[in-house]
């Protein structure tokens, strides 16, 4: 299955905080369920951003502290449905390409090293329920 190393606190969001688009510098071609993962990188200035765009959502979800993200592992799964060049997302910063989510799932953490990119993690590893 595909997945995608993602900062912790733009993974939390999208898998338990409402975000519906992911902020990319280009284009893929990539359709389909993918495996998010949590990178080991933490910065504060996504935990402030975070925190500012789920307000200015609506959202209810209360983002953890920063020493309580999960980082260097997989916290869930979401369908990317299409890329756009702009959206109306409140989750859409100007100037990136959207990458529209949806159906997020929640996974139990497990560790797993990740990668730069779009990367392959073996099936036999994946719980059914997140499986295309």
């Amino acid at each position: 299955m595909h997945a995608l190393s993602i900062r912790p606190a733009w993974a939390w969001t999208i898998i338990h905080g409402g975000k519906d688009v992911e902020n990319r510098s280009r284009r893929t071609r990539f359709r389909g369920r993918f495996l998010v993962h949590a990178s080991l990188t933490i910065r504060q200035s996504d935990f402030e951003r975070a925190m500012q765009a789920l307000c200015a959502a609506g959202e209810r979800a209360i983002l953890p502290r920063e020493d309580e993200f999960a980082s260097g592992g997989f916290i869930g799964s979401v369908e990317l449905v299409d890329v756009a060049e702009r959206c109306d997302s409140v989750w859409y910063a100007p100037g990136c390409v959207a990458w529209l989510l949806r159906n997020p799932r929640p996974l139990a953490f497990f560790p797993y090293r990740g990668r730069r990119s779009w990367f392959h993690v073996p099936d036999d590893l994946i719980p059914v329920s997140h499986r295309l």
